[in-house]
C-alpha cells in the first residue's frame, strides 16, 4: 500500500514539475501573445476533459474494484460508451470556442489539443483498471511517459520553428504514447468468475453524477482566483494564487493515499475479502493534516519566501487561513471517496453543486471586505459545508464515522504549534529544524499505527 502511495505521489509531483518546467521555458521562447494562447489552450483542455470523460473512468474504477472478472464486462461497456462521450464532450468544448476571439493558429492549437484530450479519455479507462488492481506503478508510468514525450517533443518543435501547431502535435503524440503503453499494461487473462452483462446505460447512470461533481469542483476550486482578479485586482490574485498553489501541493498526499486504498474501501463496502475499514484511515488523515497545518501556521512567511520569494510574504495570513481549509480537505478526501464507494454519486453531485453556489456567494460577499483573505475564508467555509453534508449522508446510509476521528489530534497540534512559536522567538532555523524532525516523527508514527491496526 505504501509503495502504491509513493508511486502515485511520484506521478503527481513528476507530471506537475515537468509541466512547470515546460511553462517556464515556453514563457521565454514564445512571444507574449503566443504564450497566452498556449496557457489558454492547456487550461481549456482541463475543462474539455471533464466533458469528454463524463465521469466514466471514475465509475469504471469503482465497479472494477469489486468485480470478480477483474472488471472486464464494465471495461467493455466503458469502451462502448467512450465514443459518444468524446463526440459530445469535444462538440461542446469546440462550440464554446465561439466565445473567444482567437487567431487561426491558436484555434488550430485548441482543436489539436482537444483531439489529444479525446485520446487521454480512452487512456483513462486503462488507468482506471490499473488503479482498481492496485497497480499504481503502471499508472504512474503511463502518466509520466505521456508528459515526458509531450514536453520533449514540444521543445523540439519549438526549436525547429513549428510554433503553436507543433506544440499541439506534441501534446497529441504524448497522449498517444501513453495510450500505447496503457494498452500493453492491461490484460484480462484468468478473469475468474463470470460477471453479468454491465450495460453501458447502467455505467452512464453512475458516471454522469460524477461528471457533474468534477464540473462543480472545478468551479469552486478555481472561481475564487477569477473573482479576486475581477474584484480586487491582479496583485491580490497573484498573492492568493501563490498561497493556493502551496495548499494544492499538500493535497497530493491524501489524493495519493486514497487512490492506493480506494479498491480496499470498495471491497469493505461490499463485505468482500481484502477490504479496509475507513476508521483507521480517518485517524491517519487527521494526524497528517494536523501535523502539517501546525507546521504551516508557524512558518507560513518563511515557506512563501522559500518557494516564491520575499515579494509573496504578504500572503502569509491567507496561507494560514487556507491551512485550516486543508485540515478539512484531508478529511473530505475520505468522505467523498466513501460517497463513491457506497454509490452515492447523485447525492455527491448535489453536494458539489450546493458548495459551488455557496463558494460563489461567499466570494461575492467577502472579497470586497477582506480581499484575498476573504477568498481564503470562502474556501474554508465551503469545505466545512461539504464535510457536514457528506458526514450526514454517510451516517444515514450505514457508513458512519465517529466525530472524534476528526478532533482527537487537535490538542497535539496546539501543543506542537505552541512549541514551534516559542522556539521561533529564539531562532527561526532551530525552530524549523526541530519542527521538521517532529513532523517526520509524528507522520511516521501515525503511518506505523495505521499499518498495525488496519493492514496487519
Amino acid at each position: 500500500m505504501w509503495i502504491n502511495t509513493l508511486w502515485k505521489l511520484c506521478a503527481l509531483a513528476g507530471s506537475k514539475l515537468m509541466i512547470f518546467a515546460f511553462t517556464l521555458v515556453m514563457a521565454r521562447w514564445l512571444s507574449l501573445p503566443d504564450f497566452g494562447y498556449l496557457s489558454f489552450a492547456l487550461a481549456y483542455a482541463q475543462i474539455a476533459f471533464v466533458l469528454v470523460d463524463a465521469g466514466v473512468s471514475t465509475a469504471l474504477w469503482r465497479e472494477a474494484s469489486t468485480a470478480g472478472d477483474q472488471g472486464l464486462r464494465v471495461y467493455l461497456s466503458a469502451h462502448r460508451l467512450r465514443p459518444y462521450t468524446i463526440f459530445a464532450g469535444l462538440g461542446l468544448a469546440l462550440a464554446g470556442l465561439g466565445w473567444f476571439d482567437l487567431p487561426p493558429n491558436a484555434q488550430f492549437l485548441v482543436v489539436i489539443i482537444g483531439l489529444g484530450t479525446g485520446i487521454d479519455a480512452v487512456t483513462n479507462l486503462d488507468q482506471a483498471i490499473l488503479r482498481s488492481r492496485e497497480r499504481l506503478g503502471g499508472e504512474a508510468a503511463v502518466m509520466l511517459v505521456g508528459r515526458a514525450v509531450f514536453v520533449i517533443l514540444a521543445l523540439g518543435m519549438i526549436a525547429t520553428g513549428t510554433g503553436l501547431i507543433g506544440i499541439g502535435v506534441a501534446y497529441m503524440a504524448g497522449h498517444l504514447c501513453a495510450l500505447i503503453l496503457s494498452r500493453r499494461l492491461v490484460s484480462f487473462s484468468g478473469t475468474g468468475r463470470v460477471e453479468p452483462e454491465f450495460a453501458p446505460t447502467n455505467l452512464l447512470r453512475l458516471a454522469l453524477p460524477l461528471a457533474a461533481v468534477n464540473f462543480f469542483t472545478v468551479v469552486y476550486f478555481r472561481i475564487d482566483t477569477v473573482m479576486l482578479q475581477g474584484i480586487a485586482g491582479p496583485a491580490p490574485a497573484g498573492l492568493y494564487n501563490a498561497a493556493y498553489r502551496l495548499m494544492e501541493a499538500a493535497m497530493m498526499v491524501p489524493a495519493a493515499l486514497l487512490t492506493a486504498l480506494f479498491p480496499r474501501l470498495s471491497r469493505q463496502a461490499e463485505a468482500l475479502e481484502g477490504g479496509l475499514s475507513p476508521e483507521p484511515l480517518a485517524r491517519l488523515l487527521v494526524h497528517l493534516a494536523t501535523a502539517g497545518t501546525a507546521f504551516g501556521l508557524a512558518f507560513a512567511p518563511e515557506v512563501l519566501a522559500l518557494f516564491f520569494g520575499p515579494t509573496f510574504v504578504p500572503a502569509a495570513n491567507t496561507l494560514r487561513i487556507l491551512l485550516f481549509a486543508l485540515w478539512i480537505i484531508y478529511t473530505n478526501y475520505l468522505l467523498t471517496n466513501l460517497l463513491i464507494v457506497y454509490r452515492r454519486q447523485a447525492a455527491f453531485a448535489r453536494m458539489a453543486g450546493l458548495c459551488a453556489l455557496v463558494n460563489v456567494a461567499l466570494n461575492v460577499a467577502l472579497i470586497p471586505l477582506w480581499s484575498m483573505a476573504g477568498a481564503a475564508v470562502a474556501t474554508t467555509i465551503t469545505e466545512g459545508v461539504l464535510l457536514l453534508l457528506a458526514w450526514r449522508d454517510l451516517r444515514a446510509h450505514q457508513a458512519p464515522l465517529r466525530l472524534q476521528n476528526l478532533t482527537f489530534s487537535l490538542h497535539y497540534g496546539a501543543v506542537f504549534l505552541g512549541l514551534l512559536l516559542a522556539v521561533k522567538t529564539i531562532s527561526v532555523s532551530w525552530a524549523a529544524a526541530a519542527g521538521v524532525l517532529v513532523l517526520i516523527a509524528w507522520t511516521g508514527g501515525a503511518a506505523w499505527g495505521f499499518q498495525r491496526r488496519a493492514l496487519r
